[in-house]
């Protein structure tokens, strides 16, 4: 940053000689005195010193922000309305009960002294605004990840019945565009959470990863063979998108097709939901078919993870710091191998021991291996096993029922968990060689604003006014 700052202020000093020069060489009135000289080079040091420390600052931050998932609980499914009225704030409205009202404009003729202007006015019909029915409900499903919008500005389940003008008809061009009644996406949510089952919820949030931002290759994993496995599409692409307001699929499979996607898909949600709630976690299971992966998984696992992990291909949606992914490798019944990494290069090293061919020999399926779809709300707290129902043994591993030492640990970037942390990283990472150039010009054109004071101010010591005077 320091080059970038003195740079600045070399190009602002040999920009304001230049413009003092030019300005006594065309004699214009304006001109910049030394004394006005030396003013502005006590000020656009600060000036460049303060404008590149803000872009510093604002570049290194686009460097280290990420985007993970958060996963939750449904917690109440809220239907609100809006009471229309006329020139109301309803969103389906018509132009009724026409009024007058006057509208005056000035007209004018001739040039010079010969112009003369007078008031023109005439009458022009307006309307007011009636709203189609009596009332427009809105939709919406709050979560433990916050509030979501199912939909809103709707009619009632019968508009023609509901009327705010019992003689307007309502067209069926407009019903169908308002929608009307409760919409079956909220009814399934109020169902769920009235019988105290809700559902699992995940979304998008940015966080800080100073390991992903830095250029050290030892706090990433690297692989020669990702192009090797790609040629044969062997390596999934990482999902980062967000379907249906809440839901991701985080199950993927290679080298096969499931007979029940959405039984898995729909399972590892309600996993992830209660291990995001409460551990911080999130999970991601790769069902793996192929004898050339089969021969060697670690050399299929370690490629896997440089792959999702590399910025350069995924960009801030490159593998989170609180990612948990277990490879399966099946000959499509059962389990043959497993494997597994986390987002982290350090931590959770027993879970990932644990995990190393802790499935073989389990049945292919995801009640085997992950769990039931189940969930139970007590008061505010959700319980998904292992607090409720029969936890596979990869929420047993990750929850360290059977041995604590396996528990998963969401390890924090600054330290404050008392692991170490990574903080000592953020010092290293630099903006990029545009973002340097953008900073230098910038504090370059906002420091030369001291050019323009001296060139129009007037100064008494030396008799020289500026072009305006």
């Amino acid at each position: 940053m320091l080059i970038v700052i003195l740079s600045a202020i070399i190009s602002v000093a040999l920009a304001g000689l230049a413009v003092k020069y030019f300005l006594e060489f065309k004699k214009t009135r304006a001109r910049i005195t030394w004394r006005e000289y030396a003013i502005g080079m006590a000020i656009s040091p600060l000036v460049a010193v303060l404008v590149s420390w803000a872009g510093w600052s604002m570049a290194k931050n686009s460097k280290v922000n990420f985007n993970e998932y958060w996963n939750g609980w449904e917690v109440a499914a809220i239907k609100e309305y809006t009471q229309c009225t006329r020139d109301g704030s309803c969103r389906w409205e018509y132009d009724c009960d026409p009024y007058w009202v006057t509208v005056c404009h000035e007209e004018c003729s001739g040039t010079g002294d010969d112009r003369s202007c007078h008031q023109v006015c005439h009458q022009e019909v307006r309307y007011h605004s009636c709203p189609y029915v009596n009332r427009e409900y809105h939709f919406y499903v709050d979560t433990t990840l916050g509030r979501y919008t199912v939909a809103t500005n709707v009619f009632p389940e019968n508009p023609q019945a509901n009327r705010w003008r019992t003689g307007h008809s309502i067209p069926q061009y407009i019903i169908s565009n308002a929608g009307t009644g409760e919409p079956s996406f909220w009814l399934s949510v109020k169902d769920r959470c009235e019988a105290n089952r809700p559902g699992p919820v995940t979304a998008r949030k940015d966080y800080v990863n100073y390991i992903l931002a830095s250029e050290r290759t030892l706090m990433k994993e690297y692989s020669s063979d990702i192009a090797e496995y790609q040629k044969s599409n062997l390596l999934p692409v990482l999902v980062n998108n967000v379907e249906n307001l809440y839901y991701a699929n985080k199950v993927y499979f290679v080298g096969l097709k499931s007979n029940n996607p959405v039984l898995w898909q729909n399972t590892i949600a309600y996993v992830n939901a209660n291990l995001g709630y409460q551990l911080q976690g999130d999970l991601h299971l790769v069902v793996v078919k192929n004898d050339k992966i089969a021969s060697n998984p670690d050399r299929y696992s370690l490629a896997l993870k440089a792959y999702w992990q590399n910025k350069e291909v995924f960009g801030k949606n490159a593998l989170s710091k609180n990612a948990i992914v277990v490879l399966v490798g099946t000959d499509g019944t059962t389990v043959s191998w497993s494997r597994a990494f986390t987002g982290m290069p350090l931590g959770n090293e027993k879970f990932i021991v644990v995990m190393r061919d802790g499935l073989k020999g389990l049945s292919l399926n995801p009640e085997t291996l992950l769990g039931p779809l189940f969930s139970q709300r007590n008061g505010n707290t959700v319980f998904y096993p292992p607090g409720g129902g029969q936890p596979g043994p990869i929420q047993r591993i990750i929850w360290g029922i059977d041995d604590p030492a396996t528990k998963f640990k969401r390890i924090s970037m600054s330290g404050d968990d008392s692991q170490g942390g990574f903080l000592y990283l953020k010092n290293e990472i630099q903006p990029s060689a545009g973002q340097v150039w953008a900073i230098l010009i910038i504090a370059f054109l906002i420091s030369c604003g001291v050019w323009v004071w001296a060139a129009n101010h007037y100064d008494p010591s030396e008799g020289v006014y500026n072009w305006r005077r």
